[in-house]
């Protein structure tokens, strides 16, 4: 099911670009979780290194985020998600815990550097045990 009310583009098709043009594969929770619709795909390359975003639709107006990158630069560039938070194990796999107030909604993100080198955040309204549990579901 796509969200069409959003009047974006079919995210599956977006999905399906991202796959064949960003340098890296696109870790993605596996199943998606239930009732997620996918609202937007959203793509940033240069070069080899690229950034990957996709944001679903959940039950009851929340949202789930993921971002993906394999920029080696972002220590560097003051945006290192991996330096703050609080780190934590999910499934024996290290992410980084971090809560935010985007507006009025508090987010929780995890994110972890796989062993491919790309870098993913899982990011949702919902509670943290939800996010690990989506977490749990990458590789």
């Amino acid at each position: 099911m796509i969200d069409r009310a959003a009047n974006l583009p079919d995210p599956v098709a977006q999905l399906a670009l991202a796959e064949h043009t960003v340098p890296f594969t696109i870790h993605l929770p596996t199943p998606t979780p239930n009732g997620a619709i996918p609202l937007t795909v959203d793509t940033d390359i240069e070069g080899q290194v690229a950034s990957f975003d996709m944001w679903w639709t959940l039950p009851g107006s929340s949202r789930l985020h993921i971002w993906e990158t394999n920029n080696p630069g972002l220590a560097t560039e003051g945006k290192d998600v991996l330096a703050s938070g609080i780190p934590v194990s999910v499934n024996g796999v290290r992410w980084q815990q971090t809560r935010t107030n985007w507006d009025t909604v508090t987010l929780t993100e995890l994110c972890s550097r796989f062993p491919d080198g790309v870098i993913v955040c899982v990011a949702s309204d919902l509670d943290p045990a939800w996010v690990s549990s989506v977490a749990s579901t990458i590789s």
